[in-house]
């Protein structure tokens, strides 16, 4: 069956071909007459993809097995041939059929391919398709060789037999083997030269596969995810940073997208989606040389027990990151989802190599488009999700690059103002009836209203929606350096408390002179006593989480303030 799918041209050319593949198709030819071109060569493939579904499922079975296996590796082989011989009659198409230029550049690593215009005044654009091809000449009527690729890519996903998977694994590794085969053939022969930007056919191959991968990441279903994201991992490493670098856009959203997707309810998926994120940003941009001991726990920067530390390691140098990969990540820095927010806090810790310095000078072209992310309207506005994550994302900006939002920036004073009063009304401080209608959140995370309409019939011991919210957990594999410790989940009450208490802690930290030494009729001065109020009063809050972030922001209010205080011993008096 297999052999009547391959023919020897009739011109004497030794290269095969995939043709006659209707042999498969119990249909007469009368009937094959009347179909179109097109829909005869969608029979082909469709027929060719059940052929080479049905050899990796005939590997479950031991009496098939090395059967199936030889005659895969045959298929792989053959494809590989197929694709390297007629290199000139396969063009890279975009989504509308339309000739694209190779995503290759002279200088892949430092150019990061931004001649693709991702980002097109200051906004992300639509991120270009990779690895489809218009196949002419021999190839143009007969079975597409990328449909293989389809096949294997489904074997990866099946989590049914073990077998499969390792029957994928191996053809994947024969790609391997042919591919630095002909690579070798090419340098003796000098039929491609270093300067030479055009892909191989081996290149092309493992092109359509990434982006097969890729496609299946976000179309599968959760259980069929985890073979393919260590398909996605496996293919990367074999074919190097440099190779991959001109797809690191594609490859982050892929990874973002299935934090982004993992299911509430499915706590696994949440770690394997976040373990693949991190992978992926280690592979592309490493991390601090300070991690490299694999002992080292890693705590998120919002750690409520975060003790203060500013040094710098010396490590001034960001890794290089495109800057559509860059306005990725910022865009979703105040992400309602916890997971999320944590994924980009940390992948922004290792691009920068977790300096202050390295994230100033990183995010220093988009302070414009970082303040209309921080601040979109009034926060009273927001829903709580909205409200928590935007308090996060600010909170980490203030701490880890203060020099981006000066304490004097009105934007940041009037977030700082109204926060303080919507947590003062809450807490019984003060009363203002043009809140009256907005639901605010006291000091122990529950909903409080000045309306009799929301307020709450009885008070519960507990926030019963923490059943259903994600433990901590720590990351670890070979892959990168360090342990990760992944904070847990809060409700959205205590969450906003907590990142509350971070973002003046982070205020302290970046500007405590300016702080302490601002005078009472100042924008400063006057939140001051404000703030020290609500860390005292949530120094008595139900949740343990807020009780240690007012902690530690006390305790470094007063380690700040005192070291003021040596400091301006010699001027005009000391801090309040």
């Amino acid at each position: 069956a297999l052999a009547s799918m391959l023919d020897l041209p009739e011109e004497g050319d030794q290269m095969l071909t995939f043709t006659q593949v209707e042999n498969f198709l119990d249909k007469g030819q009368a009937q094959a007459d009347a179909v179109s071109t097109l829909e005869h060569r969608q029979s082909y493939n469709d027929a060719f993809k059940l052929i080479c579904d049905g050899l990796f499922l005939a590997v479950s079975k031991d009496e098939l097995r090395q059967e199936a296996i030889a005659l895969l590796k045959g298929l792989a082989t053959h494809v590989f041939y197929v694709v390297t011989s007629v290199r000139e009659n396969i063009t890279r198409v975009d989504s509308d059929g339309c000739d694209m230029e190779s995503f290759h550049s002279e200088n892949l690593i430092e150019d990061a391919f931004e001649a693709h215009n991702h980002i097109l005044d200051g906004k992300m654009q639509p991120l270009k398709p990779f690895g489809s091809f218009r196949l002419t000449g021999p190839l143009e009527s007969g079975v597409d060789p990328f449909v293989f690729n389809r096949s294997l890519a489904d074997s990866f996903s099946d989590n049914s037999s073990r077998h499969t998977q390792l029957a994928a694994t191996e053809v994947l590794d024969l790609f391997f083997e042919l591919f630095q085969l002909s690579s070798c053939v090419d340098s003796r022969d000098g039929t491609k030269s270093n300067t030479d930007t055009t892909s191989s056919g081996g290149e092309i191959i493992f092109e359509n596969l990434l982006s097969v991968f890729c496609e299946f990441c976000f179309s599968k279903a959760w259980n069929f995810k985890s073979g393919i994201m260590s398909a996605v991992l496996n293919l990367m490493n074999r074919m190097g940073l440099r190779w991959c670098k001109q797809y690191e856009v594609e490859v982050l959203h892929t990874a973002l997208f299935l934090v982004k997707n993992a299911p509430n309810d499915m706590s696994l998926a949440g770690k394997e989606s976040l373990k693949f994120f991190t992978q992926i940003c280690w592979f592309f941009f490493e991390g601090p040389t300070s991690w490299k001991d694999s002992k080292t726990l890693i705590h998120d920067v919002l750690c409520p027990t975060r003790v203060h530390i500013r040094s710098e390691s010396g490590e001034n140098d960001h890794a290089i990151i495109s800057e559509a990969s860059l306005t990725l990540l910022l865009s979703e820095l105040s992400s309602t989802s916890h997971l999320v927010r944590f994924a980009i806090r940390h992948a922004l810790r290792l691009i920068t190599r977790d300096t202050t310095t390295s994230l100033q000078t990183l995010l220093s072209k988009h302070t414009s488009s970082l303040k209309r992310l921080l601040f979109p309207r009034l926060l009273r506005t927001l829903p709580l999700p909205d409200q928590v994550a935007v308090i996060d994302a600010l909170a980490y900006i203030v701490d880890r690059a203060p020099g981006l939002l000066p304490i004097s920036d009105q934007n940041l004073l009037g977030f700082m103002s109204e926060l303080l009063k919507m947590v003062s009304i809450a807490d019984g401080e003060i009363s203002d009836a043009g809140f009256s209608s907005v639901i605010l959140i006291d000091k122990n995370g529950y909903a409080m209203s000045n309306s009799d309409e929301f307020k709450p019939k009885k008070k519960l011991q507990s926030h019963s929606s923490s059943v259903f919210l994600r433990n901590s957990f720590v990351l670890e594999d070979g892959s990168f350096e360090g342990r990760v410790v992944v904070p847990k989940e809060l409700p959205l009450g205590v969450q906003l408390r907590v990142s509350t208490l971070l973002l003046f802690r982070a205020l302290i930290r970046g500007f405590p002179d300016e702080f302490f030494d601002a005078g009472a009729q100042t924008q400063i001065g006057n939140i001051r006593p404000h703030v020290v109020s609500l860390l005292f009063r949530s120094l008595i809050s139900e949740p343990v989480e807020a009780v240690a972030a007012s902690s530690s922001t006390l305790h470094d209010a007063l380690l700040l303030g005192v070291s003021g205080d040596c400091r301006g011993a010699e001027g005009s008096g000391t801090k309040s």
